[in-house]
């Protein structure tokens, strides 16, 4: 029931964050400005080598869904589950495909319909066995040899202390809404029994941010 608490929580939090929340604090915040546009340096090298059709889980509105697609050059879809931060991002990028799904449920594509599947700072979001479920969801949509790519949050110490103050300094929605401390060990763990080889790691911000490519096997 707990959990169950947390999770509808947590859905309410995340439909009332406006489609434009992060393009706008890019714009206007100096730390989120440093924060995203080292992130989107590092996904840009771990796409290198990924062609073909691709899969954004938690696209919101729609940027580094657009990032993937120059990348990939090919069929991008992106799902979401807030319909505002859907309807935004079809506005912005009407060439790429979004839908409003939840993370953690069917999705409707055939077995091996994507090259690529991507999914960045969801995970934390959900319990292990959730997770579970979401790796295996994207095993069976993504093609044999084709490419996982994530993105976590790593809660080491600075990071503990930038969320302490980052939250009571006026994002106070979001605590309490990580389910699950990803570490390395939890992550070799959870995608290795599930068949997905890792095959390239980085770790930004001081080893707050870690991003992963795996390869499926």
């Amino acid at each position: 029931m707990k959990k169950e608490k947390i999770n509808r929580e947590f859905d309410q939090v995340y439909q009332s964050v406006k489609p434009d929340y992060y393009e706008q604090g890019i714009k206007r915040n100096i730390f989120q400005w440093y924060w995203h546009t080292k992130r989107y340096r590092a996904i840009k090298e771990m796409l290198n080598g990924c062609r073909g059709r691709a899969l954004d889980i938690g696209c919101h509105s729609g940027d580094i869904t657009k990032l993937i697609a120059e990348a990939t050059g090919g069929e991008t879809h992106g799902l979401d589950i807030s319909s505002a931060a859907i309807e935004y991002a079809r506005r912005k990028y009407p060439d790429l495909h979004f839908r409003v799904t939840l993370a953690q449920s069917k999705f409707p594509e055939a077995d091996g319909y994507y090259d690529l599947v991507t999914c960045f700072d969801i995970l934390e979001h959900f319990s292990s066995s959730e997770i579970e479920k979401i790796i295996q969801e994207i095993k069976r949509v993504l093609k044999g040899g084709g490419y996982l790519i994530i993105g976590v949050p790593i809660e080491n110490i600075l990071w503990k202390i930038i969320w302490f103050f980052w939250n009571r300094a006026g994002s106070q929605a979001w605590r309490g809404t990580h389910l699950y401390k990803l570490t390395r060990r939890s992550l070799e763990s959870l995608f290795e029994k599930n068949g997905f080889t890792k095959i390239q790691e980085k770790n930004i911000h001081l080893g707050m941010w870690r991003i992963i490519k795996y390869k499926r096997s």
